[in-house]
């Protein structure tokens, strides 16, 4: 996705960005694509810094926590950064909420999604809200059906974990 401030005179300015382009270069555990996200932006100018806030909608795809199959979800998340000439890069702890625009007053903004996604994504995701997830013990996704482990017993001061692992399907 890519920012192009060269198109405005004057500003506050709004836009819509879309990007259709799946992107698969994450780099983060469960994430397996950024498929569409727009960004609304708002855009205000200050010397030769553009202050940016705005709000992202993605489509990802990423896998279940519990029975790791794939799942799709849309996700929102508001992002705040400032696009600055190269001139002003400054140390590495300050650019964390900073980009750089190029000559042509070009601003890649693919990182500024992908850490937008990631803070807006579930610690769990979820392929539904009951999802049954794997036998710890043969690895069955039990949301397809029963499989035919026995439990074995456990030390009688992890019994309350004992019951969130196994549903009232399954005799522990």
């Amino acid at each position: 996705m890519t920012l192009e401030l060269k198109k405005f005179d004057n500003f506050p300015v709004h836009i819509q960005l879309v990007d259709s382009k799946p992107r698969t270069d994450l780099e983060i555990t469960g994430i397996e694509s950024i498929d569409k996200s727009i960004l609304d932006l708002d855009i205000q100018k200050a010397g030769e810094e553009y202050f940016c806030h705005g709000e992202l909608v993605s489509e990802i795809s990423l896998e279940c926590a519990r029975c790791l199959e794939p799942l799709k979800q849309k996700v929102t998340n508001s992002t705040d950064f400032i696009a600055s000439p190269p001139s002003h890069k400054s140390a590495p702890e300050d650019d964390e909420d900073r980009v750089y625009y190029d000559a042509e007053l070009r601003v890649d903004l693919w990182e500024i999604v992908r850490q937008t996604v990631i803070l807006a994504v579930s610690m769990k995701p979820l392929c539904k809200d009951d999802c049954q997830g794997l036998c710890p013990q043969c690895g069955t996704n039990l949301n397809e059906k029963k499989c035919k482990c026995k439990v074995k017993d456990v030390d009688p001061r992890l019994e309350p974990l004992k019951k969130l692992l196994y549903t009232n399907n399954r005799k522990g």
